[in-house]
């Protein structure tokens, strides 16, 4: 079984955010050892505090997630069309960190970059609802300022 590398342990949680060499090297070979790091990556976005939740420590963390995303794609290149893609919960943690800086900041380019990546994703993963929603929650977002600021 593989192990999962140092960067996660309880005592370096705080210390790097980028990924270890050993971690994209799980990232590339099996399915398995990406839902490991898929549920490590969610397991310290969940345990996060409000002091951990600065745009700064946001931005590094959607960095993590996006390059996780585009190795692993590779994994899912073989499966059929009505498959989910292996990576399309980093996927989901790219979009909602895309969100917590929008609404850290209040710069929409946050919301039309995570669209953007979003309506990528869908491209790759047909299957992927919970891709959909987020995408279309981000958008009624976007015409939500959008309509405000024409008023």
């Amino acid at each position: 079984m593989a192990r999962l590398p140092q960067e996660y342990s309880s005592d370096s949680r705080k210390q790097s955010l980028h990924p270890s060499k050993a971690l994209l090297t799980l990232l590339q070979d099996n399915r398995l050892d990406l839902q490991r790091v898929i549920n490590v990556h969610k397991l310290l976005r969940y345990a996060l505090t409000s002091s951990e939740v600065a745009v700064e420590s946001e931005k590094e963390r959607l960095q993590v997630y996006l390059k996780h995303y585009h190795q692993a794609l590779p994994l899912g290149e073989s499966l059929p069309t009505t498959e989910l893609q292996p990576a399309d919960d980093l996927a989901l943690l790219a979009g909602n960190t895309w969100i917590n800086l929008w609404d850290l900041t209040g710069d929409t380019n946050y919301l039309f970059s995570a669209a953007a990546f979003l309506e990528f994703v869908v491209t790759r993963s047909k299957q992927s609802f919970l891709s959909r929603l987020l995408l279309i929650r981000i958008y009624r977002l976007i015409g939500k300022i959008l309509y405000s600021t024409h008023q």
